[in-house]
């Protein structure tokens, strides 16, 4: 694992289909402190209430879901730093692996790389300029 850098909490911008996949990933198993800190994020990422009656999520097929149009906007939603580098490790060792999925590029790419959807840097700028 790697050295954890406390670099204070990390903001993601993710839409339905890449939270899914988060929780998918995040530790199941672990040290107590990983665990705790994947408890707290599992309660960050998850749809609350609210969101799955804006989103009209609904059960179809073996364990699928669909959602309307506002589940592919991308929202913060905010890990702590430890679960950050948590995330970098995991998703790397999927990529060495040759285990990471396609659905888990967009994941990867924020995560990892730091890369953020285009809508979010251009909704931050203009949010700054107020």
């Amino acid at each position: 694992m790697t050295e954890a850098k406390d670099t204070g909490p990390v903001t993601l911008y993710l839409d339905v289909l890449d939270r899914l996949k988060l929780l998918d990933l995040l530790p199941k198993n672990g040290t107590y402190v990983t665990l705790v800190e994947s408890k707290a994020a599992q309660k960050a990422v998850n749809l609350s209430l609210d969101e799955i009656k804006e989103f009209e999520c609904v059960p179809f097929g073996e364990g699928g879901m669909r959602w309307n149009e506002k589940g592919q906007e991308h929202r913060p939603i905010t890990l702590t730093s430890f679960m950050h580098t948590t995330m970098v490790d995991i998703l790397k060792a999927r990529s060495e692996k040759k285990e990471l999925a396609i659905q888990e590029l967009s994941i990867y790419d924020q995560i990892v790389n730091g890369n953020y959807p285009k809508d979010t840097i251009k909704e931050e700028k203009t949010n700054e300029a107020h």
